[in-house]
């Protein structure tokens, strides 16, 4: 009995020790995404990294998604997400799974990225009657911002005009306000912007942003149409 016992505490040592080891040598798996918020429509990149212990053999990547669709690079390091519309405003996770990995190791990670939300196409961000210039152009400063954090999108600047009124001076004051968008920022992009005039029973002046493939919302016939970069003055 006297020499059992120190055979079976030099045993435990053993099987702890080999525990311990096993489990400080268990390769780190980090996932990572887009580092900027992805707009709807857009693709997401996702990869992973293993660095630590080789994992044993040829290692295999299954992915997996909560959202969009893998459009590239299943079974690989690094897969490709295709987003839709329908999308917006949610987060899409991506899980992978890494088939040879060593006994004992976690074999999976995951990285949740977010997608923007998508403004809703039919539904003007501004609608006004006639205003003061100084009223319009805080209404066109906050056009600016909202086109400007939605890098995709297309501004739409309707003129609701009565028989009264001259596409002339519809036309000035078009030209009027796209010299206040470059006054704000010289690097506007004013091909992203256009107005449309049309004869209606009222003045009304419409603010519509509208996202990629989308048709406008408003005026489907009788419109005159005016490029933003043909407005500015050369």
């Amino acid at each position: 009995m006297s020499r059992i016992l120190p055979l079976l505490f030099l045993l435990v040592l053993v099987v702890s020790g080999y525990g311990q080891s096993t489990s400080s040598n268990c390769p780190t798996i980090v996932v990572s995404g887009p580092t900027t918020i992805t707009n709807p429509g857009e693709p997401m990149v996702f990869a992973v990294d293993i660095s630590g212990p080789q994992i044993i053999g040829r290692a295999g990547f299954t992915w997996t998604v909560s959202e969009g669709s893998i459009a590239k690079g299943q079974g690989t390091r690094s897969i490709t997400v295709v987003t839709t519309m329908a999308e917006s405003g949610t987060n899409v996770t991506a899980t992978v799974t890494i088939q040879g990995g060593l006994p004992g190791c976690s074999n999976t990670a995951s990285e949740t990225a977010p997608i923007s939300p998508r403004i809703a196409c039919g539904l003007p961000i501004d609608e006004y009657d006639k205003a003061t210039w100084n009223q319009e152009r805080a209404r066109l400063d906050n056009a600016q911002i909202q086109l400007n954090n939605n890098p995709e999108y297309h501004l739409f600047i309707y003129f609701r005009m009565t028989s009264e009124e001259s596409f002339d001076e519809a036309r000035k004051h078009a030209r009027k306000m796209m010299g206040h968008f470059v006054f704000r920022d010289k690097d506007f992009d004013a091909s992203r912007v256009t107005f449309v005039l049309y004869i209606d029973d009222r003045h009304t002046t419409i603010l519509d942003l509208v996202p990629p493939g989308a048709r406008p919302s408003f005026c489907e016939t009788g419109c005159i149409q005016l490029a933003g970069s043909d407005l500015i003055k050369k």
